[in-house]
């Protein structure tokens, strides 16, 4: 099989297609489309094969891939945890617009690794923690992280020694009723993860009472959040003592990301 032969199959898109070719036989783009009759070696064949088959069947294209694009870095990602998604870049950014120089910070249910990872990258003056009580994930957090946090097993503030300057999360915050209605490759990916309750915010509550014990005073707390519950979250960080709220929206203009400072 060609590289031409295998790209016109329509099995899945073209895009998809590429994407899966250049992991399989160790091109970029531009290698793959400059040969055109590239032949696809007989391993790399069935792989492919497989891959393909695990696609139809809605697996994340991440997982097939082995890795996940995030703030501009590829990281490692498989069943088992969260693929990271673009709309989380924003509390990267909130983190490092309030992060003092030499300051504390932690990822708390950090998945892939993915917030702590770029937080590391950005400023190599922090003292960054990542924990995770997946075993499943602390391995992919592991490999993405080494030398950059401490990566901890453990539930939410559990392993916490010392107070942070800053918390943030991307908890799950998928309502119950709204499990079904998500997109079959997200369905691959740990329930877990994604979903937070009957009002998806059972573990949003859990990390607002929580905070104020492991933050230094003046400290902040940043959440990702869904569609529609910002209002709330707000209101919880006020009756926990958190001042100066914000709320940032996403690129579609979604209210996305909340965070306070606690008093």
């Amino acid at each position: 099989m060609t590289r031409a032969e295998f790209l016109r199959s329509g099995q899945l898109p073209q895009q998809e297609l590429a994407q899966l070719l250049c992991a399989a036989i160790g091109v970029d783009r531009a290698q793959l489309y400059i040969e055109p009759r590239l032949e696809v070696p007989a391993m790399a064949a069935r792989r492919l094969k497989s891959q393909v088959a695990r696609r139809q069947e809605d697996w994340p294209i991440q997982y097939l891939l082995g890795q996940a694009w995030f703030w501009s870095r590829p990281l490692v990602v498989g069943p088992g945890v969260l693929v990271p998604r673009p709309e989380t870049e924003i509390v990267v950014q909130e983190m490092l617009a309030r992060a003092p120089v030499g300051g504390r910070v932690a990822d708390i249910g950090t998945g892939s690794g993915a917030i702590a990872l770029a937080v590391g990258i950005e400023r190599s003056d922090l003292r960054i923690v990542a924990v995770e009580r997946s075993r499943r994930a602390l391995r992919y957090a592991r490999q993405n992280l080494a030398g950059i946090a401490d990566v901890l097993e453990g539930d939410l503030f559990a392993p916490l020694r010392e107070p942070q300057d800053v918390i943030a999360s991307n908890p799950p915050y998928v309502r119950e009723r709204d499990y079904a209605m998500l997109p079959p490759d997200v369905r691959h990916e740990p329930r877990g993860a994604l979903v937070g309750g009957a009002d998806g915010l059972t573990v949003v509550r859990r990390l607002v009472r929580g905070a104020p014990g492991r933050l230094a005073k003046g400290g902040w707390l940043i959440l990702e959040v869904g569609a529609g519950q910002e209002e709330e979250v707000l209101s919880l960080l006020e009756r926990g003592g958190f001042t100066e709220r914000f709320v940032q929206e996403d690129l579609a203009g979604i209210p996305r990301v909340v965070g306070g400072k606690l008093a």
